[in-house]
Order: C-alpha cells, then sequence, then structure tokens
C-alpha cells in the first residue's frame, strides 16, 4: 500500500488503536519523557491538569443528550466554572472540518474550497502528496505548499474518521488493509466501494457491515458510515459549500434559504439527529449530504493552562452498538505539555 501513500499511517493506528481500545481512560496517552523528571510543583500541576482533562471526559459521557453535541450540553458550563480556576480552559471541535488525508478531491474541483488551493495547484495534486507522503498528522507541513495555510488552519483538520461515502476510495483500501492486515480483503473492499460509486449507490450502514463481514470489529468505527461533521460546529463556509455541492450533479434546491436556516437553528437550540434530516429536503444522491454532516463530534481539542505548565490534549468519542442504542465513550488520544508557555 506505500505507492497509495499509507506506509505511514501505522503510527496512526498504533496511537489510535491503543487510546480507542484501552480498557481505562489511562492507556494509549502520548506523554513527553520529561514530564517524570521535572521538579515536583510541575509534575503535580501536569498531574492536576491530566485529572482535569479526564473529569472533563466524564462531563462528555454524562451528556443527556448523547446522539447530539452543542453549545447547549453541560459540558460547557463546567469548562466555564474551571475557567476561574485556570489561567486557561477550552474546548473545541477538532472534526468537523475536511480531512485532506483521504478528502475526495471532487469536493475541491465542484465548490468553492478550489479557491484555497495555491496558484498553479491542482486537486489531483493532493492525490500526489498523499500517494507521496502517506498520512500527515501536521498538515500544516504536509499541504501549505498546496493550500492556503491559514485555510488549513480553519477548514482542515487531521482527526477524522473515514465515512464509506465520502472518503477516497484508495484511503479506504489502504486503511482497511493496515486495520486487518488483509491485502486482498483490502482489495476485495475496494472493489466494493468503487463498485458503489459506480452504481451511484449509498452505502448504508448494514451495508457495510455486511461488506465488512467478519472485519467488522477491526475496522469499526475508524471506518464507518459516521457522518463526518457536526452541523452545530461545521465552520460557516464549509457548510454552504456542503450544501451547494451537486450530489447526484444537482444542488440540494434552496440550498441558500437551507443554509441561513440550519444557522438560525443551530443558534436557538441543540439539533437532533432527527430534526436535522427534517431540516435538509434531500433525495436520491442527495442523501450523500448526511454523510457529510451529522450531529456528533469525534474529536475534541482541550487546551489548559495552571499556573506554571499548559497542555494539549485530544479526546476521541468512540460509539459502540449495543441491542437497543447507542453508546459513546470517551478515550485520550494523546496529552502533552505546550512549550514556552511556563511562568518563571
Amino acid at each position: 500500500m506505500k505507492s497509495n501513500g499509507f506506509s505511514s499511517i501505522q503510527v496512526l493506528l498504533l496511537l489510535l488503536v491503543l487510546s480507542l481500545f484501552s480498557a481505562g481512560t489511562g492507556a494509549g496517552i502520548s506523554l513527553t519523557r520529561s514530564f517524570f523528571h521535572r521538579h515536583e510543583a510541575l509534575q503535580t500541576e501536569l498531574e492536576t491538569l491530566r485529572d482535569e482533562i479526564t473529569a472533563l471526559m466524564v462531563e462528555l459521557e454524562n451528556d443527556p443528550t448523547p446522539e447530539s453535541d452543542s453549545m447547549t450540553d453541560p459540558v460547557w458550563d463546567y469548562i466555564e466554572e474551571k475557567s476561574g480556576d485556570f489561567r486557561r480552559c477550552e474546548l473545541t471541535d477538532l472534526s468537523s472540518r475536511l480531512n485532506p488525508n483521504w478528502l475526495r478531491t471532487l469536493f475541491l474541483e465542484r465548490t468553492d474550497m478550489k479557491k484555497f488551493l495555491l496558484i498553479g495547484i491542482t486537486p489531483d495534486m493532493i492525490k500526489e502528496r498523499r500517494a507521496e507522503c502517506g498520512y500527515e498528522l501536521d498538515i500544516r507541513s504536509a499541504y501549505s505548499e498546496l493550500i492556503d495555510p491559514e485555510a488549513l488552519h480553519t477548514y482542515f483538520t487531521p482527526c477524522s474518521y473515514l465515512n464509506v461515502n465520502t472518503a477516497y476510495e484508495f484511503a479506504l483500501q489502504g486503511m482497511y488493509e493496515t486495520l486487518t492486515g488483509d491485502s486482498a480483503g483490502a482489495a476485495r473492499f475496494h472493489e466494493y466501494i468503487a463498485g458503489a460509486l459506480q452504481e451511484k449507490r449509498i452505502i448504508s450502514a448494514a451495508d457495510f457491515a455486511a461488506a465488512a463481514g467478519n472485519d467488522y470489529k477491526a475496522v469499526f468505527p475508524i471506518i464507518s458510515t459516521l457522518p463526518e461533521m457536526n452541523i452545530h460546529f461545521i465552520p460557516e463556509f464549509l457548510l454552504e459549500q456542503v450544501l451547494l455541492y451537486p450530489y447526484g450533479g444537482e444542488a440540494i434546491e434552496n440550498n441558500s434559504a437551507l443554509f441561513n436556516l440550519l444557522l438560525s437553528a443551530r443558534m436557538d437550540r441543540e439539533i437532533s439527529p432527527e430534526e436535522l434530516r427534517g431540516l435538509i429536503p434531500a433525495d436520491g444522491q442527495q442523501e450523500r449530504v448526511f454523510h457529510h454532516l451529522g450531529t456528533k463530534t469525534w474529536f475534541w481539542k482541550v487546551d489548559m493552562a495552571a499556573d506554571r505548565t499548559s497542555v494539549e490534549a485530544i479526546i476521541v468519542c468512540v460509539p459502540a452498538d449495543s441491542c437497543s442504542h447507542t453508546e459513546y465513550r470517551y478515550r485520550l488520544y494523546s496529552f502533552s505539555e505546550v512549550p514556552g508557555e511556563k511562568e518563571d
């Protein structure tokens, strides 16, 4: 799979799998070795910050409306309360963006997102960079010569799951092989994805589970039909482009008015998955919009700073299907000190 740009993704998956499926919240956390050799006061601060982030995960997990994440959730009251105890306490949606590591470049070609490509850059060059460099967590370094750096910061992310209806088919094949170790199975999965694209067929959750077969537990939720971005936090311009995209050759009717309606709705209340489907009049191929837009945030970034120490953490939401409903668990994806912010 090296030719398709996924030779480096095993580093990502090592971290991801450890953090997603570890039994305790303390496993799979990336800590710098210097943490353990600092002054006792600094070490105490670091442990305090880590404990606070663990408590924040509990707040996320106890959301009374777990199917939707919005600014009305109790976690924001918790953030406001803790802001008085620390120099900084911020929570940011990290996944309601486009992931250049597996974005279908047709989205760049057929929307105004193409204006963020630098002069002389074509969408095919994004594919070439992926094939050359593989998966890149540092998208600023990997793509700043192709995509406007400010746009990279605002509209793109390296942290997301792969939706089978929106991700580039070779990226899906590469990830499938990395997760299962089965190159033949990954090739068959690619044929399945390519066939659905050719037939203009949207893959349902049941279809995906059947296609993955015995590999389903190995690939879910990293590969899934989970909507990529949260309607409550997606940047306005990106939301507009998702609604303008010509799914199956035709954009959603009255998308400009719909854009304003969705902005107003998300400012006024929390939108449920059912309400979101009722608000967007999508038919046929346009149903693909619901694979871009949902109501859950899969990756959160936390910035916290005590008197002498500042840390940055990424929290990942892991859905687990049960017989009657979907449960959401939260795990630390990464936890690291931010250099240069200590007070003397």
